[in-house]
């Protein structure tokens, strides 16, 4: 535009009655005004997000599983750990809990946990996953978890009760077991802990699988040895 023009119409709109100016800035400015306030608002959510409160990464990242009765509300359990083990809760760092239901139903909520939880193992975002026995010995088979006697001393596995699972290595076309290795020892038995109530009730009996990629190791081992000592 013109130096003219623009003096022009800067003229025209100072002769505007008030409701005639705010009729021409919604007529032409709605775009521009729309743009502005989206801009300062992803501005103002980054800045949040990122610097005056980001989130809090995991000290510690647990899921528990069940195909049966589950509560899928972490609340409780998150409350209690974070609490009883607050060295692995600071500012910046917290235990952080993830529940599944496996369970195959209509909406195959069973089918849709699984792929979610390839996915997030696949991204080393699970330390540990705990769980009935059945269910755990299937994520066993299929080679989820570590190897005890390599992820704890003599001294550290002499204090725990193990079981030990065969590792799926091949299968024939309809999906039946044709090679395995092992046994292995990859579940510990930690009983039926009173932090763990809120989640799978009291007469479940409780087992923990070490993910293979674990990113924080050193937490599982506090958190193991936590639960061994309530025992």
């Amino acid at each position: 535009m013109l130096k003219y023009e623009k003096e022009k119409e800067r003229k025209a709109f100072k002769a505007m009655t008030f409701r005639e100016k705010l009729t021409h800035i919604r007529n032409y400015y709605t775009l521009h005004i729309v743009a502005v306030i989206i801009v300062i608002a992803i501005g103002a959510w980054a800045l949040n997000y990122y610097v005056i409160n980001p989130p809090k990464t995991a000290s510690l990242s647990i899921i528990t599983m069940s195909d049966a009765g589950l509560n899928l509300d972490t609340t409780e359990f998150y409350q209690s750990i974070n609490q009883e083990l607050a060295d692995l809760c600071t500012d910046s760092q917290e235990i952080q809990i993830q529940a599944m239901s496996m369970r195959d139903d209509e909406y195959q909520t069973g089918y849709y946990n699984s792929q979610k939880l390839v996915a997030l193992v696949a991204a080393k975002s699970v330390d540990i996953i705990i769980g009935p026995l059945d269910l755990l010995k299937s994520y066993a088979s299929a080679d989820y978890f570590y190897h005890l006697d390599e992820f704890f001393s003599e001294e550290e596995a002499a204090r725990m009760d193990t079981v030990s699972c065969e590792v799926t290595e091949e299968t024939d076309e309809v999906g039946r077991v044709t090679k395995a290795s092992g046994p292995y020892p990859l579940l510990i038995s930690i009983g039926t802990p009173e932090i763990l109530q809120s989640q799978f009730g009291t007469q479940q009996e409780l087992y923990i699988g070490i993910v293979g990629n674990a990113p924080n190791p050193e937490s599982v081992k506090i958190f193991i040895e936590y639960l061994l000592n309530m025992q």
